[in-house]
């Protein structure tokens, strides 16, 4: 985060927000909601068992009145301006839906908030076999770096940066940036 200009401050300010695209069991809004203590957190995700077991989650955590998880798909999204950090794992995103959701993604960042993207990888041939047999399982495809950035600037969005993958584990991490004016 601290390589992300402003972000860090705009999740310390009042009324900050975190959304989370593909919620599952909340790990992540928990983390988030964890580590700064403005954000109020929106998880979404289809799948309602995941749900069931993010409430949960979150419920242990006691942060019931900071985390929301609804049952809605990216591309139903229906936020004008209302987050300062978008977190969308790419991987389970099916193309047919991909350009709708990310368009619904860019609406939803403040001016100057971020969207974090991840893809599978992995190092050589056989790596990236089991990264396309994992993506595949989870209903996407992979989606090498560059057409990550052209697909985000397509979308509006600004500040393009894609982190190798010694930096966040087994994929590729892209951050981008709702423009500011």
């Amino acid at each position: 985060m601290p390589r992300l200009d402003g972000l860090s401050s705009r999740l310390d300010g009042l009324g900050a927000a975190f959304l989370d695209i593909g919620v599952g069991v909340a790990k992540l809004s928990i983390a988030i909601a964890g580590t700064w203590p403005s954000p109020r957190v929106l998880g979404i995700d289809p799948f309602l068992p995941a749900l069931t077991l993010g409430a949960d989650h979150v419920a242990q955590a006691g942060l019931h009145d900071r985390v929301a998880l609804r049952a809605l798909r990216a591309e139903e999204l229906d936020a004008d301006q209302a987050f300062d950090l978008a977190w969308f794992s790419l991987p389970f995103v099916p193309d047919t839906v991909l350009e709708r959701a990310l368009s619904k993604v860019h609406a939803a960042l403040r001016p100057g908030g971020w969207l974090l993207t991840a893809t599978l990888a992995g190092p050589g041939e056989l790596g990236m076999a089991l990264a396309r047999l994992r993506t595949s399982r989870f209903g996407g495809r992979v989606i090498a770096s560059p057409e990550v950035e052209t697909l985000l600037m397509s979308h509006g969005f600004v500040d393009v940066v894609t982190f190798p993958p010694t930096t966040w584990g087994p994929g590729i991490l892209t951050a981008a940036r709702r423009p500011i004016g």
